[in-house]
């Protein structure tokens, strides 16, 4: 009898750009994530870093990491890519990010969709591992 070891951290599935986008709104509804590879040739990933360069070098980070903070030390993260990256703003109207938010999104959106968050991250040597989480903070509401 042969035994396979089943990892316990979640996978997260990879397709190429040219994976069929009823396949990838597939994965991502299943898993609840999916990485798209391909989406962006070379030029247009030095063009995302090139804007976002500066904005990136001006976050703050901290360098004494406090483990009962929910965010690591030594990361440089940055958020409102759209208003700092042209660049991004392409991507955010791309057919293939277009076609599959109408795929997984309008099916259960009365008004259509939109996007919240964006996100840059730098994790820097020795930084803390962050668990995979949802950005749901955003979102709670409290009654007041």
């Amino acid at each position: 009898m042969l035994l396979t070891a089943v990892s316990a951290t979640p996978m997260i599935p990879t397709m190429s750009a040219d994976s069929d986008l009823d396949e990838i709104a597939s994965a991502l509804t299943q898993e609840g994530a999916v990485v798209v590879t391909g989406l962006l040739d070379e030029a247009q990933r030095d063009k995302v870093r090139s804007e976002l360069a500066p904005f990136m070098a001006e976050s703050r980070v901290l360098e004494e990491d406090d483990p009962s903070d929910f965010f690591p030390s030594k990361t440089r993260r940055l958020s409102a890519l759209v208003a700092h990256s042209d660049a991004v703003g392409e991507l955010v109207l791309d057919p293939h990010t277009q076609g599959l938010c109408d795929r997984v999104l309008l099916p259960n959106g009365e008004y259509g969709h939109q996007l919240h968050i964006t996100a840059a991250l730098e994790i820097g040597p020795g930084a803390r591992r962050q668990i995979l989480h949802r950005d749901h903070e955003s979102l709670d509401r409290k009654s007041t």
